[in-house]
């Protein structure tokens, strides 16, 4: 019998791998191998990691995201940073396991860590027993709800208040799974080969299968074995028909002959078709049928009169639905008889708990539920739930589900379902309708048991102050009956549809006589599938839920019905999900993605025309793939009060979000009207606005952010021989006179790419200018000949510096074509001019910097070349100096314009990493840029001193308070300081502007701008006679500021420092922190406007 000691660790295994308790008998088997190795945990850790559980949940996951998932399951929290980097390192390095790290975080928790670990241990134990003793079943179905207790339990959890029995006792009694099926007998249906061929059948009490193939009859002709006038009774066990099907209903001359296959079959549960040709199969005699199958069809498949005859069978979803290794371009249909299109009986009376909150007064819409705690108390079932001090994890309306989870968890209530529902952007406050700044969601708490929920109590407080009020729209309330009728719903599983390529379309629904069609689909995904569309029948579609099962394959739905109202593919395991790449999908209230790791691919077209208020917010939510989500946005509502919005938030990966609006794509001077907030988490994701109302925040990662980008594009081009003509020649030997453009080997190219609309309005106005107007890339130049080089070798070196650069790669691309010549294209709009020279490119490096064996190799090559042999070093040398003397130009040869779009707001907020913002070109729109935490290198384009904001309030945290108390305090209204020609003072919620030079001047020591450090920058503030910082006037005694430091040599980039001092007047710089390096491609003059 197994130790205590030995239990208690397989326990703890349970809860690290699995994050649940364990179940007895998996507990007292585990517990007794490790006694049995001597208390070697080696084998039980790696069988843990390699069990199907284990792989089902983490199997899909990266590294990083790994480590932190066995963290919280065993922790409660993230991987600290080094302890991230060390694991993922050494998984990659294959010195570590799976199983070992999380027997490593095990034996390492300490502090705050070892109460959460003991605590949930704890609360495992009690279930593990509980579940024993009360008899009650503990599977698959069972694990969310155990998972959701264990999660719940954190470090102040006090642990005998945790209602273990509640929890468990909403499980069913456990029962005698039974014994498999036993195979039975193969019975061969006839085609007329032998007698009538009408077969008789019965089956055995085990599975037996009726085997039906295509082949040549009596007559000669190629018939169906399974047809008209077979009856088959499969008897008991689990039986199946598989037969092929071709087209043969013109045997015979009669029109009344030209009838579809209709065989009788009872007590047959599956049925496999191959459809070797478009056929129809006439199920209407077919009773208890579980599950229709098209199998290898080369051919549509077509299934008619489904029914629902048959005691097995009772509702629509009862019928399964299959597609497996059919070929390209075959489509499915399956139609029920109208009594069979039938639903699950309604929940019981008040089985559902509708939660409504929105934070009307919130400054964070992008996470709208920050400073909101909610109080929730209600009856279920004759007891009374009191959840307390609820709080949205991340500011989320996901958060605030979470929350709830683990709040009904601890109170022993896992198994009530919390999930996000409808979505609506408009509250009634006070009598009067307010449009939200951002898409809430109503959420939905349920009782799978159908226990009533009353005496609902509901309250809500702000978490902080809110100065001018905490405005609050919430309630919780019992949902009526009628509205928590169950869907009709079909199931579909897709096993290998299409063979690797595309198949057709799939139709599941009711025959012509019926009105009704499916509104729910069920659809489970084994090996990759690719269909071209899923559809129902009288556009009655509401839902379509995916998940996955056997090797977990990808999906591809090409297009489905327009109006839905949710797409949910959180269950879906797959590693590639894509939906309406075929034709999009069009006005989906609700895509649900956030719990897959999939990477989704999603077309949508949103157009809130004809539509109510309360239904102009669309949402789309993935998870931590790397997804592409392209959308237009356009449309009011029917009282043109209310104007179609799309919220896009994704938990990480590295996403792209393409949107635009229809209704002004390719129109000049229209306004923005319709909005996106889009809201990623880490990852390096891109981002383009369109003609939208942008509100971006991509989180920590390199981005990019298009804010509207609807203008024409500059195509600049340099022909062959342009700069190799400019260049010249240099005479050497005798008479050789070698191009500059041969002496290329070993040099670099730096190129300038200017900015479109910094380009004045005629020809050679600020055309590029290195590090003065434009951003610069360098790149090496490759001779493509041994040691001497072409005017191509250049061109490529050009093409390659802006391809290959991080920040120009991302504004223009190049390419040399056949002739040579030389095209740049730009990503970006902006206004420019044709002959305008917005790229130029200059070569670098000197003869004295190659070595002796390159010169040497370099005047060989010469020599053999110009069969020469009186060209020296010297002459080689003097050409070769020579060659960097011109410097190249590439002009517009298609102008381009500004955006499209004429007035709107964009906001954006990169987060943590080196980003490109492109802000809009139009000098109407009001763009604003966020630094709410610190960066790297961003790189800002088309910032317009005339109207755009960087926000930097975050930083500039300074406020007056008359009265003392915080509701009454105002934040001090951030200015500009133009400090570029001396040293001077600056104060409160200021952002003073400055130049190296100037720093490097009031500094002791020499400074260098590369190396530039926050010490640095404090030492130079503090010296006598320079800088100095005014008298605060705030509440509290530091000033908050911000200085930008202008690199002199590369005019535009800033270092950006936060800077600390007190509120006296002085030298009295306390601290300073490095922001980060902003970089606008050209010097930019701030003024109060500009700063917020």
């Amino acid at each position: 019998m197994a130790t205590q000691a030995s239990l208690d660790q397989i326990q703890n295994l349970y809860i690290a791998f699995y994050g649940r308790p364990a179940d007895a008998a998996g507990q007292t088997y585990w517990a007794d191998e490790l006694e049995a190795a001597n208390g070697d945990l080696s084998a039980i850790i790696n069988a843990f990691a390699s069990s199907e559980e284990y792989q089902r949940n983490y199997g899909d996951l990266e590294a990083a995201e790994l480590v932190n998932a066995l963290y919280q399951q065993i922790l409660g929290r993230d991987a600290e940073q080094e302890g991230l980097d060390f694991y993922v390192a050494e998984l990659a390095a294959g010195t570590i396991t799976e199983g070992e790290i999380a027997l490593a975080i095990l034996n390492g928790a300490q502090g705050d860590d070892t109460a959460v670990l003991e605590n949930r241990k704890a609360v495992a134990d009690a279930f593990t027993a509980e579940v024993e003793a009360a008899g009650k079943a503990y599977g698959e179905e069972q694990e969310a709800a155990a998972k959701a207790i264990i999660a719940a339990v954190d470090a102040n959890t006090d642990v005998a208040n945790v209602n273990v029995a509640g929890t468990v006792a909403g499980f069913p009694d456990a029962t005698d799974t039974g014994t498999p099926g036993v195979e039975g007998e193969t019975f061969q249906l006839t085609d007329g080969r032998e007698g009538s061929g009408r077969d008789v059948l019965t089956g055995t009490d085990n599975d037996d299968t009726f085997l039906g193939l295509v082949g040549q009859n009596s007559e000669g002709a190629v018939a169906n074995a399974f047809s008209t006038g077979d009856w088959i009774d499969g008897g008991a066990g689990r039986d199946t028909v598989k037969a092929s099907l071709i087209n043969d209903n013109e045997v015979g001359e009669a029109p009344s002959n030209n009838q579809a296959p209709r065989p009788i079959t009872e007590n047959v549960e599956e049925v496999y078709i191959e459809a070797l040709e478009a056929v129809t199969l006439d199920a209407t005699r077919m009773e208890g049928v579980e599950e229709f199958w098209s199998d290898f069809s080369r051919g549509d498949m077509t299934f008619t009169g489904v029914n629902l005859r048959g005691d097995n069978v009772d509702i629509t979803k009862d019928v399964t639905f299959g597609i497996k290794d059919t070929m390209h371009d075959t489509d499915f249909t399956a139609l029920f008889d109208s009594l069979s299109l039938t639903r699950e009986a309604s929940n019981p009376s008040n089985s559902q708990l509708l939660v409504r909150i929105a934070d009307v007064s919130t400054e964070t819409p992008d996470a709208p539920l920050t400073n909101v705690n909610l109080n929730l108390s209600f009856n279920l079932g004759g007891t009374t739930i009191s959840l307390e001090d609820v709080q949205s994890t991340d500011g989320s309306y996901a958060g605030l589900v979470e929350a709830i989870q683990n709040a009904l968890a601890l109170e022993g209530y896992a198994n009530l379902t919390v999930e996000l529902s409808t979505p609506y952007s408009d509250v009634t406050v006070a009598g009067n309708t307010v449009t939200l700044p951002f898409v809430a969601q109503e959420i939905l708490i349920t009782d799978p048991a159908g226990n009533a929920f009353d005496s609902v109590n509901f309250t809500q407080s702000a978490i902080e102050s809110v100065a001018d009020g905490f405005l609050v729209a919430g309630n919780a309330q019992p949902v009526d009956p009628s509205e928590t009728s169950n869907l009709i719903e079909s199931n579909l599983v897709l096993d290998n549809a299409g063979n690797g390529s595309l198949a057709g379309d799939v139709v599941i629904g009711g025959m012509s006589n019926s009105d009704l069609g499916v509104e729910r689909f069920n659809v489970a995904v084994d090996r990759d599938s690719k269909i071209n569309s899923l559809n129902t029948t009288n556009n009655a579609l509401q839902e379509i839920h995916i998940g996955s099962m056997g090797v977990n394959g990808d999906l591809y739905i090409g297009g489905t019905q327009a109006e839905l109202n949710e797409i949910d593919a959180n269950a879906f395991a797959g590693e590639n999900l894509s939906l309406g790449e075929e034709s999009e999908v069009v006005n989906l209230d609700f895509l649900d993605a956030s719990g897959t790791a999939a990477n989704i691919t999603f077309e949508a077209d949103y157009n809130g025309n004809n539509r109510n208020s309360s239904e102009q917010g669309f949402v789309i939510n993935t998870g931590s793939g790397n997804d592409t989500i392209t959308a237009s946005v356009d449309g009011t509502s029917t009282s043109g009060s209310t104007l179609t919005s799309l919220t896009v938030s994704s938990t990480g990966g590295n996403n792209t979000v393409t949107l635009s609006d229809t209704d002004t794509a390719g129109l000049q001077g229209v306004a923005e009207v319709n909005s996106a907030t889009v809201t990623l988490g880490a990852g390096n994701d891109t981002v383009t606005g369109g003609a939208l109302n942008l509100t971006a925040n991509t989180g920590a990662g390199d981005d990019v952010i298009y804010a509207e980008n609807t203008g024409a594009k500059t195509i600049a081009t340099v022909n062959a021989g342009v700069w190799s003509t400019a260049a010249g020649d240099t005479v050497m030997g005798t008479a050789a006179n070698v191009g500059a453009d041969e002496l290329l080997y070993g040099r670099d190219v730096r190129v300038t790419l200017s900015l479109p609309s910094n380009v004045g309005t005629t020809p050679t106005t600020n055309i590029a200018d290195s590090f003065v107007d434009g951003l610069e890339a360098v790149a090496s130049i490759t001779a493509s000949n041994g040691y001497l080089t072409t005017e191509r070798d250049l061109y490529e070196a050009v093409a390659k510096a802006i391809n290959e650069d991080a920040v120009l790669s991302k504004l223009a691309s190049a390419a040399v074509d056949s002739n040579g010549h030389l095209t740049v294209t730009y990503q970006i709009d902006g206004l420019s001019v044709v002959a305008e020279n917005v790229v130029q490119f200059e070569v670098l490096g000197d003869w004295a910097d190659l070595s002796a064996a390159a010169q040497n190799n370099i005047v060989d090559a010469l020599k053999s070349e110009y069969s020469d042999s009186s060209i020296d070093a010297t002459d080689a040398a003097n050409g070769y100096d020579a060659a960097d003397a011109t410097a190249g130009n590439v002009a517009v040869s298609t102008a381009g314009t500004d955006s499209l779009v004429n007035g709107g707001t964009n906001t954006v907020n990169a987060g943590l990493g080196n980003d490109v913002i492109v802000l809009s070109s139009d000098d109407t729109t009001v763009d604003t840029v966020v630094f709410d935490g610190q960066f790297g290198t961003n790189t800002i384009v088309h910032f317009d001193a005339s109207n755009d904001v960087l926000d930097f309030s975050a930083w500039l945290n300074n406020t007056l308070s008359a009265s003392g108390s915080v509701e009454s305090q105002v934040r001090v209204t951030g200015t500009a300081v133009d400090l570029t020609a001396g040293t001077g003072a600056f104060g409160e919620n200021q952002v003073a502007v400055t130049t190296f030079t100037v720093l490097d001047g009031a500094a002791t020591a020499a400074l260098a701008f590369n190396t530039l450090s926050a010490d640095q920058v404090k030492a130079a503030l503090n010296e006598a006679g320079g800088f100095t910082s005014t008298a605060g006037n705030v509440d509290g005694t530091t000033q908050q500021s911000i200085l930008m430091v202008e690199n002199v040599d590369n005019l535009g980039e800033y270092k950006v420092f936060q800077v600390a001092s007190d509120e006296a007047a002085g030298d009295n710089f306390t601290t300073v922190t490095l922001v980060g390096t902003v970089d606008f491609g050209e010097t930019v003059t701030a003024v109060d406007a500009n700063i917020l």
